[in-house]
């Protein structure tokens, strides 16, 4: 059997311990909201700041894919140049400089780079255009360069000679011409 208490209604001091404990949880729950938006709002911003960051830094760090070599008319950065891309737009990743001659060869033969005085006999001038002997080297940054390895005196050098008479790295190589390790360890 059961029995029927008469119902009991909370006094005051219930109804205002069950405020003041209703409103602590209230308030606990709005900390812990702010505190994750806080951390969200953190997270986002970091990403955000990193990938601006990254967008900058990385592009001026990194080389892109060479796809094109500069081929001088003398043994000189200072030379008449022409930059020639590969034909095909693929990267140049022959480090060896093999197709960068082929590429300043073609270009020589068209008569896009003017003659070397002392390359070319006066026949060979006036009929069809000769390709010198060629020579590679890394450019300071990094791009191949392809010289004459005729002298405007008429002396023919070798490809390392070339490099370290220009200072330069021959290509394949962490070396300048002469065997040396460069100075400033590129």
């Amino acid at each position: 059997m059961s029995t029927n208490r008469p119902a009991v209604w909370p006094t005051e001091t219930d109804i205002d311990r069950m405020r003041a404990a209703t409103l602590d949880r209230v308030s606990q729950h709005q900390q812990r909201i702010r505190r994750h938006r806080i951390a969200g709002t953190t997270a986002v911003a970091v990403m955000v700041i990193g990938s601006a960051s990254a967008a900058i830094y990385i592009p001026t760090t990194q080389r892109p894919a060479d796809s094109s070599t500069y081929c001088y008319s003398e043994q000189s950065l200072d030379s008449a140049s022409i930059q020639a891309t590969n034909p095909d737009g693929s990267a140049n990743q022959d480090r060896t400089g093999r197709k960068a001659m082929t590429w300043c060869g073609l270009n020589w033969a068209t008569g896009e780079l003017p003659a070397v005085k002392g390359s070319h006999s006066a026949a060979s001038q006036h009929s069809e255009l000769s390709v010198p002997p060629l020579g590679v080297c890394v450019r300071p940054d990094n791009v191949l360069g392809v010289f004459p390895l005729t002298t405007t005196s008429g002396q023919l050098l070798t490809n390392a000679q070339l490099c370290r008479d220009l200072n330069l790295r021959r290509a394949n190589s962490n070396e300048t011409g002469d065997g040396v390790p460069r100075k400033d360890g590129k």
